[in-house]
């Protein structure tokens, strides 16, 4: 959204009202036959902003934050903690030290691989179209990160499922984009 007017100091942005149609609200309305063409346009959208902020101004806040493997490290622990232990209980304490050094593994890997501008939640809730555009919001947490972070949060979406067919033409799409 388009900044009208801002007081730092106060901790105060005004922002532009891009209006309610979710790109989710907006799939909801649509057959599922139409669901390709508008996930064709918000993988399109997040190549668009992975490109423009390939290289963001030196004063840029993006240059600044970086999702590293320590951050990586936590959210996988979160994800322990309630997507596997509050639903299922708690891992005896052999597997939870297979699963530690899996996480290690893989928070190393992440970290290591090819960065990019990262939004952190690229999910359908949280586009939103302003006629045929589509806009971005909740974007405090934008930072430097995997390169893949925000396509498997667009295309593992909590909130919708795609189903692997169409994830399997989607991310084809981003990487032919």
């Amino acid at each position: 959204p388009k900044v009208h007017g801002s007081d730092l100091k106060a901790g105060l942005i005004l922002l532009e009202d891009v209006g309610d149609e979710s790109f989710e609200a907006r799939l909801r309305a649509r057959a599922p036959e139409q669901w390709p063409e508008l996930y064709g346009e918000a993988v399109d959208f997040l190549v668009e902003l992975q490109q423009a902020m390939k290289d963001p101004p030196a004063n840029h806040l993006v240059r600044t934050r970086r999702f590293d493997e320590s951050l990586l490290r936590w959210e996988l622990d979160h994800f322990r903690e309630w997507g596997a232990a509050a639903p299922f209980g708690a891992l005896a304490p052999k597997l939870r030290a297979e699963l530690d050094g899996i996480f290690d593994r893989l928070a190393a890997r992440l970290a290591s691989g090819p960065q990019a501008f990262i939004h952190r939640d690229y999910q359908s809730r949280n586009l939103h179209w302003d006629g045929d555009d589509l806009v971005l919001i909740d974007f405090q947490d934008g930072m430097q990160g995997p390169l893949p972070y925000d396509l498997v949060a667009l295309l593992c979406d909590s909130y919708v499922d795609l189903g692997w067919e169409l994830q399997a033409k989607l991310l084809m799409r981003y990487l032919l984009g």
